[in-house]
């Protein structure tokens, strides 16, 4: 349990929610008289690494924003803290004051603690058992595994409740297992209530490791997924063809995502923003794959304008970004420091169409300088076959030029002997 849970509810106290634990989840504080949040403007390692000490839950991991363990309710408490790290209690760092936040609950602060334990089996709900602490995964022995350990772990991760044991061979490398000689109890409903070795102390091999397999509980039904703009353009948000570019940065392939609707360009809220939506944003730019991505914290500077977007659910292979699922154009509850925002592989815009294009028109070129060069050749053939066929006439009709030389002479003699003489 977390060390709050000793603190009389009439004074300030701290805890972790929705984590599946006490060492992870939404960072929550009790002040007068209520449990309210933490903004995660600023949320930063050293925040955390408070809360994890705080609770006596080992060191910080990891933060998380956005309000990745779910939204809390009631008051915000605390916003923008500044803490060094070494302080006793989260109430201790600098703060903008209690109550003092320009933010809503989908920001709610997160983390994960080094004393944090989860539990998963290999294959779903059957195979190796992996337990991850210390933020590392390892397999646990089979040594003493019995029927009830095996139960526990089943009701644990709602997997039904029997299951069949046996040894496997660890999937994980350089496994050096969590746990040994574990022997749960009728009473228990956790693996972390059981008694065992202490954690790290084992004596088994990469294949002596504990696989299960559970009575799997059935699953609910499958809902249909809604169509892509693509698919029907009778959407209410598929009003128009749009246009996509990536802002705030010196390379096009990386930015604040950025959209242009009715004339004028507008942003993405960051709310639900991941890497299946920035593989789709990635590849229609010709940006190669999506390395990073993230909303919330509008890490290429704040955009202005509409918030065209919200609440989008890509599968990853839409061919635009406004054929996956999002919210009605304009419909949304977000400030443009939630601004979504993308880091592709490429450098640049892969050139490939306009390559493409060039080598076309290059290519259509050539084709019309062939065909004229071959009319021209064809040309020049019939000029030549028409002349070679006048040359062999000629040949064929030796006497027609002594002919008309023949008349001529004829005719001129004619005439000077018909010419009447002087004096006559």
């Amino acid at each position: 349990m977390c060390a709050c849970d000793s603190v009389p509810l009439d004074h300030t106290a701290l805890r972790l929610v929705g984590g599946g634990g006490a060492c992870a989840g939404r960072v929550e504080v009790y002040h007068n008289g209520s449990w309210g949040t933490v903004c995660d403007d600023s949320w930063d390692l050293a925040d955390a690494e408070v809360v994890c000490k705080q609770l006596q839950c080992g060191t910080a991991l990891n933060t998380s924003v956005s309000a990745s363990f779910g939204q809390g309710t009631g008051p915000i408490w605390l916003d923008e803290l500044r803490c060094q790290g070494n302080e006793s209690t989260l109430w201790e760092c600098a703060s903008g004051g209690w109550g003092q936040h320009n933010c809503r609950h989908k920001e709610d602060a997160g983390v994960v603690c080094s004393e944090f334990k989860d539990l998963r089996l290999a294959e779903g709900c059957s195979g190796p058992i992996e337990v991850l602490y210390n933020g590392t995964w390892r397999s646990v022995c089979s040594n003493r595994m019995t029927q009830i350990t095996a139960s526990v772990i089943c009701q644990q991760l709602n997997c039904g409740e029997s299951a069949a044991i046996s040894d496997a061979q660890s999937r994980l490398s350089s496994d050096y297992k969590w746990l040994d000689g574990v022997n749960c109890r009728r009473h228990d409903s956790t693996l972390w209530q059981c008694p065992s070795l202490p954690w790290g102390q084992t004596n088994c091999e990469n294949y002596e490791v504990a696989a299960i397999e559970c009575t799997v509980k059935e699953k609910p039904p499958v809902t249909s997924i809604p169509k892509s703009c693509s698919e029907d353009l009778t959407q209410e948000h598929c009003t128009e063809p749009a246009e996509l570019r990536l802002a705030g940065s010196s390379s096009p392939c990386s930015g604040r995502v950025e959209v242009r609707f009715e004339g004028s360009w507008g942003t993405v809220c960051g709310d639900s923003w991941d890497l299946k939506d920035a593989k789709v944003v990635c590849r229609q730019l010709g940006c190669g794959a999506a390395e990073s991505t993230g909303g919330g914290e509008a890490t290429f500077g704040q955009g202005n304008g509409t918030i065209w977007l919200d609440e989008v659910n890509c599968r990853g292979s839409e061919m635009h970004l406004w054929d996956c699922r999002h919210s009605p154009l304009r419909h949304n509850d977000c400030d443009h420091k939630e601004d979504a925002w993308v880091t592709c592989a490429e450098t640049s815009p892969s050139r490939l169409q306009p390559q493409r294009d060039m080598t076309i028109t290059v290519i259509a070129c050539i084709v019309l300088g062939a065909l004229l060069v071959l009319v021209l050749l064809a040309g020049l053939l019939q000029h030549n076959r028409m002349l070679r066929r006048e040359i062999a006439e000629e040949e064929l009709d030796p006497f027609h030029e002594a002919v008309y030389e023949e008349i001529e002479y004829k005719l001129a003699r004619q005439g000077t002997y018909d010419a009447p003489r002087r004096g006559e």
